[in-house]
């Protein structure tokens, strides 16, 4: 997990802070004094594999003071100034009640004046970039940090990621040997269906915006020919394509296991309960998240939709998802209508912050 640590710290002027070695004389204000740290990364253990740099680089951080919802100061920290730790003092603070909030990788934020409109800021996934020089948005707040005339205090503010991820860790071909091919079976695509793709920055609501939905070609929401069923990644919104959609790993013989070491996929989060699924799900405001393998089985193409659901909650902020699947027998011929344990077995391993996790078998 990306952590960021800023260190607040609220003296009185009269006593100033103990590194300055400064006397003065009594006042109504503060010094506040904000160190920014980097903290390290945990590994992702659940595949055995560390962090992309792409989902732990920071490019950006931005950060505010608010009071009484207005905002008191702003912070920029760009490219080559984003050096850790970075500190920087509030000389004269009056007592009240503040809210701090920092962004990373974010959009450009200069022009927000009030608590209000920066957790109303929307937030594209398009904003996650899978290159070092993108980075994932992330984000923190403190909103009730508290400076009292005559004390100090220190707390601490920890950026989380939005997105999801979603790793696709193995696939075992274990379809009947009476299929065409002797059971082979050819791997085309892997995507998210149900994705939300827009959200504000406070993480509250809903999702302004969706993609793949019903795993179905933007614009034909209740379709239910397949050819408009998403079978290539030039089918998925281009804004987002490469987080949402991957190319197949190809040939799969039978008893055979792949294991793709670049299939990596990313959404907001999805607090969705109530599912929809086939071509109805597109006329809703969403529906669960699923993962989806897209296969030429026994002759035909076939899709073997994973709802990503545990425990009454859909897929979630800061959270890894490493998914091993099994192909039993053809899939559904719909990706957005649900296969038995008899078609699909599957176990995922989740980690919050995209740390170690544990392993549960998904039911069908």
């Amino acid at each position: 997990m990306r952590t960021i640590q800023f260190l607040f710290s609220c003296a009185l002027l009269l006593s100033g802070l103990a590194s300055c070695g400064q006397s003065r004389e009594l006042s109504a204000t503060g010094e506040l004094s904000v160190c920014l740290s980097a903290g390290a990364d945990a590994d992702t253990k659940g595949a055995d594999i560390t962090q992309r740099a792409c989902e732990k680089a920071i490019r950006s951080v931005q950060v505010f003071l608010f009071k009484g919802g207005t905002r008191q100061d702003y912070v920029s920290l760009q490219g080559s100034t984003l050096v850790f730790p970075y500190t920087w003092r509030y000389a004269s603070l009056a007592a009240g009640t503040y809210a701090v909030y920092a962004v990373a990788n974010g959009p450009d934020l200069r022009s927000v004046t009030t608590e209000a409109q920066l957790q109303s800021t929307a937030v594209s996934l398009s904003d996650c970039g899978l290159t070092v020089g993108s980075g994932f948005v992330m984000a923190g707040s403190v909103q009730r940090l508290v400076v009292v005339s005559g004390e100090s205090q220190a707390v601490s503010l920890t950026l989380e990621r939005f997105a999801a991820r979603v790793r696709v860790a193995s696939i075992t071909n274990q379809v009947p040997s009476t299929y065409a091919e002797g059971g082979a079976v050819t791997i085309k695509g892997i995507f998210l269906e149900n994705a939300p793709t827009r959200w504000n920055l406070l993480g509250t609501g809903e999702p302004s915006e969706w993609a793949n939905l019903g795993g179905r070609v933007d614009g034909r929401p209740s379709s239910t020919t397949a050819a408009d069923y998403i079978t290539a990644a030039t089918q998925v919104p281009e804004a987002f394509r490469d987080q949402l959609f991957q190319s197949g790993t190809g040939f799969l013989a039978r008893g055979a296991t792949v294991r793709p070491d670049s299939c990596f996929l990313y959404a907001f989060p999805n607090a969705k309960s109530v599912d929809h699924t086939g071509a109805t799900a597109t006329q809703q405001n969403g529906a669960l998240s699923r993962v989806v393998v897209l296969a030429r089985v026994n002759g035909a193409d076939w899709w073997y939709p994973l709802t990503l659901w545990q425990q009454g909650e859909g897929l979630e902020r800061n959270t890894s998802y490493d998914v091993a699947l099994t192909l039993r027998a053809t899939g559904s011929s719909d990706p957005n209508e649900p296969v038995t344990a008899a078609q699909l077995a599957a176990t995922i391993t989740t980690a919050n912050g995209w740390s170690a996790g544990a392993n549960y078998t998904e039911p069908l």
